[in-house]
């Protein structure tokens, strides 16, 4: 006998036991995994689980069908959770999640790859005297408890990514007495992308949104806005903002939005065809937004402020608050913006209506298409280049086609390759002015430098009345349907103007061709000019105009 083989022996057989069992082991998970599949199985989970939730909830649950296809897969069908009033908190339909449920179990790491709901209706509640909302109790219930006085907080768990999220005919309803809020939505599809939401830090990656077909009633009978002090607002805007947020696309298609306030008589409808933003970067932190493309397709917007003092409240809140965050310091560029035959609307009942030319307070603006480029808005200036615009006011006022690149800057405005054009009017070439500060512009304007060539331009008086209504009582305006023929090139100040040539014709008959230099000074003994006059014809009637 070989006594190296005996020595051998206890390992070999020792070999045999651990195989055996590893792979006894491995049978045994598969004839569970197996096993889990089966409807029977399965519904002794479901009945478990609906156990376990009941008792960690305290209400009822209520799970008609649960699939468990492991290692990945979990469906909920006809799912039912009550609120602590006996009222729906969630219900209907289907939840879908495909996570590991093996890192879950093991790990209990959370890897989730996707997320659907379908059929759902979600009730959001806060009634006083509660001042909570309904579904504060699932969050206690799962919120994790450390006892331990030496344990680090873990926020490892408010990280998360979700590659797919997927919404199907969602319904959301609701209630905040506290707020005075009643809300109810409907949404047809939704589909996004998760890759990184940290809501414990307010850091959200959502790359892609499409969400198609959502209508939502949302009224408020509490007042919308109360008047603050002004430098509350202004400290409020330049709070730095939490909120880091990325995203790449979103596409917005057939959205209808219904809000009404009639504490503070305020309305607002969007009828939304199709919206698409895409997105450089956006930083709220330094109050940059830099985006890529806006488009907006066939939508109309109606903005309505009824005849209430609480609706001037919210007028001169909007208009304080706006204020306080363009003196923030925002910065906003867009490479394109693509509007095409939409409809704007804005009535504020608190003032009267005008009966003629465009009113401010009661505009509607139909088939309003703007194209433009490289648009810039900062705290001192706005700028791009506008390479069409049309639309149809409702004070009969038409814009038929407009491109220039415009700037309007603390120092300087200018229009270039300005191309103007309505039924009755056009106007080209360009138009720059500078001066040294927006307040020097609006108290010195006489001393304001002006560069101008309209070149071979017409005027419709009617045109000119649309925007400045009041000089309807002048002489020279009389006649609306009249129309000015302009060739102007000249530069210098309005009290020391040089025209290198000035073609006019216009009024009832008058025509003017001549060029030089004119001074103009509240002194008339410092007023006067070098005039070549190549042709000159008028009437005693225009001279009076």
């Amino acid at each position: 006998m070989n006594p190296d083989k005996k020595k051998k022996n206890p390992w070999k057989r020792a070999g045999r036991i651990v195989l055996k069992t590893i792979l006894f082991v491995i049978l045994f998970f598969v004839v569970i995994i197996l096993a889990i599949q089966t409807p029977p199985a399965q519904n002794l989970l479901r009945k478990k689980a609906v156990a376990w939730l009941e008792k960690k909830l305290q209400t009822k649950v209520e799970i008609g069908k649960i699939y468990i296809g492991l290692p990945k897969n979990i469906i909920l069908e006809n799912v039912y959770i009550e609120d602590r009033q006996k009222d729906t908190l969630i219900s209907g339909g289907n939840i879908k999640a495909n996570l590991n449920l093996l890192r879950l179990l093991f790990k209990n790491e959370i890897d989730i790859k996707s997320i659907s709901l379908e059929n759902i209706t979600a009730k959001v509640k806060r009634q006083l005297p509660d001042t909570t909302f309904n579904f504060q109790f699932v969050v206690d219930a799962f919120a994790a408890r450390d006892t331990s006085s030496t344990a680090e907080a873990d926020t490892s768990a408010s990280f998360i990514s979700i590659p797919s999220v997927t919404l199907n005919k969602i319904r959301l309803i609701y209630k905040d007495t506290v707020t005075g809020s009643d809300m109810e939505a409907w949404l047809d599809h939704l589909d996004t992308r998760i890759d990184s939401m940290d809501y414990m830090n307010l850091q959200f990656d959502i790359p892609k949104t499409n969400i198609k077909g959502l209508t939502a009633r949302i009224y408020q009978y509490k007042p919308l806005a109360v008047l603050e002090p002004e430098i509350k607002d202004v400290i409020e805007a330049r709070q730095p903002n939490p909120l880091k947020l990325a995203f790449e696309e979103a596409n917005l298609e057939d959205i209808k939005i219904d809000f009404r306030n009639d504490v503070s008589a305020t309305y607002t409808s969007i009828n939304l065809g199709k919206l698409n933003v895409q997105s450089n970067s956006i930083d709220l932190n330094n109050r940059i937004i830099d985006l890529k493309n806006i488009s907006l397709d066939n939508t109309t917007s109606v903005i309505r402020l009824g005849r209430k003092e609480q609706a001037k409240v919210v007028e001169k809140e909007i208009e304080q608050e706006a204020k306080s965050q363009v003196e923030a310091g925002w910065r906003i560029q867009v490479a394109s913006v693509d509007l095409n035959n939409n409809t704007f609307q804005f009535d504020n009942d608190n003032h009267p209506r005008t009966g003629y030319g465009i009113d401010y307070s009661h505009m509607k603006a139909d088939s309003f298409t703007l194209k433009t480029e490289d648009l810039v808005l900062s705290l001192d200036s706005i700028g791009g280049k506008i390479r069409n615009a049309n639309f149809k006011e409702q004070s009969g006022f038409v814009l038929n086609e407009l491109q220039t690149d415009f700037l309007y800057a603390y120092n300087q405005i200018y229009l270039k390759d300005l191309v103007l054009k309505t039924p009755g009017t056009e106007l080209k070439r360009y138009a720059h002015l500078t001066y040294a500060s927006f307040k020097d512009l609006s108290e010195n304007f006489p001393r304001t430098q002006i560069d101008a060539d309209i070149s071979n331009s017409h005027v419709l008086v009617k045109d000119i009345l649309a925007f400045a209504p009041q000089l309807r009582s002048q002489p020279a305006f009389a006649n609306p349907n009249a129309t000015w023929y302009i060739n102007l090139q000249g530069s210098g100040t309005l009290e020391s103007m040089h025209i290198d040539n000035l073609q006019f014709r216009g009024l009832k008959n008058t025509q003017i061709d001549g060029s030089g230099s004119l001074a103009a000074s509240a002194n008339p003994g410092r007023s006067g000019g070098t005039l070549a006059i190549r042709r000159l014809h008028t009437t005693q009637s225009d001279i009076a105009l």
